[in-house]
This record gives structure tokens, sequence and C-alpha cells, in this order.
């Protein structure tokens, strides 16, 4: 598929009575849709939006996903109640595969993972995603190029290298187990030393901020214009007006 003739697996996946949740980063492309075959179909937990993506749409919906609805204030309330349900020892679902971050980036830190993947209190098993390519042609950033072309140069590329290491589940300490944002921290520090690249505190609301900023500066840059346009067709009306009453004083005169 695009280039990924092989995919190099390290470790093992956890039995789901070990680990009923997946945490994988870092997230940057929807090539990533892949672990998820390697995986055996993990409930994945998504926005909706993806599950309109030709071919790996379907993917996702075969896997019986928790789908995230962004605009919905009520999403994320019924997103961590399914997570919480499925993930309890009682219940006969398959594991459930979250991508902590959130939201596709670059893969030059780890940025910091939501708690919806801790909340239940549960062990992890973090797995870590690798595209060890001189040439990146896989990476879907918010500020990246398009679908189209990045399936493309993927495709004109020979081969794709390619690997998912499983790590051992953590199993949360009672603090964790309270706390779920330390204990996303705690397995989000074991991951970035285990790959040997740093941790930010940004978050994907961060970059929802930033390009709110950016799409304000432009929307002010446009007024700007038709401000500076207005007025100086005003000027310019005012010089005219000023030539002609010169014009009618001189020929007064």
């Amino acid at each position: 598929v695009c280039g990924f003739h092989k995919l190099d697996i390290i470790g093992k996946q956890a039995d789901p009575r070990d680990a009923k949740i997946l945490a994988v980063a870092p997230h940057s492309t929807f090539f990533d849709a892949l672990a998820v075959i390697v995986m055996g179909a993990p409930s994945v937990v998504a926005k909706a939006e993806t599950s309109s993506i030709p071919f790996w749409g379907s993917l996702i919906k075969y896997t019986q996903p928790v789908l995230v609805h962004r605009n919905d204030p009520n999403s994320r309330q019924n997103t961590i109640q399914q997570i919480v349900e499925r993930s309890s020892p009682s219940e006969d679902w398959q594991q459930v595969l979250i991508f902590p971050e959130g939201t596709c980036t670059n893969r030059s830190y780890l940025i910091t993972f939501r708690p919806g993947a801790f909340l239940p209190g549960v062990p992890v098993q973090p797995v870590i995603l690798r595209y060890n390519n001189l040439l990146d042609t896989v990476t879907w950033t918010w500020e990246g190029i398009s679908v189209w072309k990045i399936i493309v140069y993927s495709l004109s590329q020979f081969t794709i290298n390619a690997s998912i290491e499983f790590m051992e589940p953590i199993i949360p300490n009672p603090e964790e187990v309270k706390d779920a944002k330390l204990f996303a921290g705690n397995v989000r520090s074991v991951m970035s030393k285990k790959m040997g690249i740093p941790t930010t505190d940004c978050n994907y609301f961060d970059y929802l901020r930033i390009e709110k900023s950016r799409r304000r500066g432009k929307c002010l840059q446009k007024l700007q214009r038709k401000l500076e346009h207005s007025l100086l067709q005003t000027t310019t009306y005012i010089d005219h007006l000023e030539e002609d009453r010169v014009c009618d004083e001189e020929q007064k005169e």
C-alpha cells in the first residue's frame, strides 16, 4: 500500500486482559491507520471526519470506533463514557486504540497527551510508530500538504520504512488512577525517552488558537486594505475639490 512493502514489528502486543487500551504515538499521518490492521482492528477513537476519508474511513468504521464530534458540546463526555465502558474488564470488547496527542504532528516532539485514554485508570500499553525515511512524504499536519499530494509523493518512492514498537504495559499506581493527567504525563515521558525526542506542553487546542489568530489576522489585514483604499479615494476626492475651488477663484480674478 503506497510503498509500504513491510512493517517492522518490535515487541509484542499485549493480551486484552493485560492492557485494554493501546496508546499510540506519535500520530503524524493517516497512514497510521495501518497500525489498526496490524493490531487486529481494535476500536479506534477518532474524530468523526476521518470516517469519510476514502479507504481509511471504511477501515476505521470496521473497528466499531468511538467517533468524536468536536462541534458537539456533549461529545467529549460521551466519548469518555464509551472509553470507560469498553476498557472495563467485565466488558467483552476488543482493545481500544487511542492516539493520545489528539492531532497529527511532525514527530519532532511529543505534545501533551489528552487524558481520555487514562481516565479509566486501567493498564495501558504504549505503542510507538516510526517512519524512518530519508525523504518524508507521509507527514500530514494541520498546515501541511494535502492528502492527495501525500499519496502521490508516497507512491513515487520505491519503499517506505515504517515500524511499530510495542512497549511493556504500564500499570497505573494509586496516584495515577486518581489523576489521569499525571498518568498521561508519565506515559508520555516513558515514550519520549524510548524514542529519544523531547516533549512539549503544546496541545491540540493551542493549534486551534494559533489557526484562529491567523484567520483573524488575515481578516484584519483585508479590512485594513479596504479602509486604506476608501481613505485614499476620499483623500483623492477632497484633493480634486480643492483643485476645482482654486481654478474657480483664479477664473474670477
